[in-house]
């Protein structure tokens, strides 16, 4: 029951993510140039607004905010954690598990991560995994890294549990792969 009520709540979140999507460049592609003015010699103003500060990493912003209004309306919270993967801890990381943590039957939460990494300590993490028996993939975005289907407790629609992808410089995590795209870090 608790696998089936956390299927749905993925499946709402997905539609929540994606009911506020719009087109953007995907990873690895650059923006599209404005078009060129009839009169290119025109100074442009300079803005008086500072340049907007970035945005830090915490459980609410690596989520659309979609996705965060419909968890709140459910009266979920997060907690945030290090993002360690294996025994290896990934200092720019963080996870997260949303969840009704203040209420009874807390038995369906989910989970998500993301932290930034060098390849090395990619590679460790990755070596982590393996030597746990987690099953690596290649992915047109990076590479997979499942935790094995026979011992997932929490599967999506594909039989796939816990889930990393490793892209460059960065790794997502969500509790199962089909969730890896709630992820929206960096903004």
């Amino acid at each position: 029951m608790a696998a089936r009520l956390l299927r749905v709540g993925v499946l709402v979140a997905a539609a929540a993510v994606l009911a506020g999507c719009t087109p953007a460049a995907s990873e690895g592609t650059t923006a599209a140039s404005p078009p060129a003015s009839a009169n290119a010699t025109t100074p442009v103003a300079e803005s008086s607004e500072p340049p907007a500060e970035p945005i830090e990493l915490t459980c609410e912003s690596m989520l659309s905010d979609g996705l965060v209004a419909g968890y709140t309306a459910q009266g979920w919270t997060a907690v945030s954690n290090p993002l360690y993967i294996g025994s290896t801890l990934i200092p720019d990381g963080m996870s997260c598990t949303w969840g009704n943590h203040a209420g009874e039957g807390n038995d369906v939460a989910q989970v998500f991560g993301y932290g930034t990494l060098t390849p090395e300590l990619a590679t460790q993490a990755q070596a982590d995994l393996a030597a746990q028996g987690w099953v690596t993939e290649e992915d047109p975005s990076g590479v997979l890294v499942t935790e094995p289907r026979d011992g997932a407790l929490i599967k999506d629609a594909d039989g796939y549990g816990m889930s990393y992808l490793f892209g460059d410089g960065w790794v997502r995590l969500a509790d199962t792969r089909e969730a890896l795209i709630l992820v929206v870090w960096p903004r």
